[in-house]
């Protein structure tokens, strides 16, 4: 049975290979190339007013406005003598969905004396809500809480 598979395999690549296209013996004659005439060259573009500027050199910028990527955002407590010596400041971005600190994503923190701080945090411009908290150690209370959104102001603020 082998052996009919494969002669029969043999014979049909045998009989299927080669040829070189039939058809008459006899060549055409090839028609000689003719000569065109090439089109006049276009005449360059008149000069225009204003030159075209590639790159970052053509775009126009208003006077005061820069290409950065984050701002400084002032960062304000004063709660007075109503909260305790030892009192923590947290500035953390919120949890998703939720207006509640995200204590593993915070931006500052820091000691807070006599119940006032100031400083500032370098905010990328994506970040548009933060959330401030001032606590303390032992009971573990928190003293005072804020959300703080970019649209509604400018500083993080904590006060009564």
């Amino acid at each position: 049975m082998r052996q009919l598979l494969l002669t029969l395999s043999v014979l049909t690549l045998a009989a299927c290979g080669g040829g070189g296209g039939g058809g008459d013996a006899t060549p055409r004659p090839v028609d000689p190339p003719t000569a065109t005439t090439p089109p006049p060259p276009a005449a360059p573009p008149p000069p225009t007013a204003t030159p075209e500027v590639a790159g970052a050199a053509g775009i126009d910028v208003p006077d005061g406005f820069d290409f950065s990527t984050s701002s400084a955002v002032p960062v304000h407590v004063d709660l007075g003598s109503t909260v305790p010596a030892a009192s923590f400041l947290t500035v953390c971005h919120p949890e998703v969905g939720t207006r509640n600190a995200d204590y593993s994503r915070c931006v500052l923190r820091a000691r807070v004396d006599g119940g006032s701080f100031d400083g500032s945090v370098q905010l990328p411009n994506h970040v548009d809500t933060l959330v401030a908290t001032l606590w303390r150690f032992n009971p573990a209370t928190i003293e005072a809480e804020a959300v703080w959104e970019r649209a509604s102001g400018e500083t993080v603020s904590l006060t009564r």
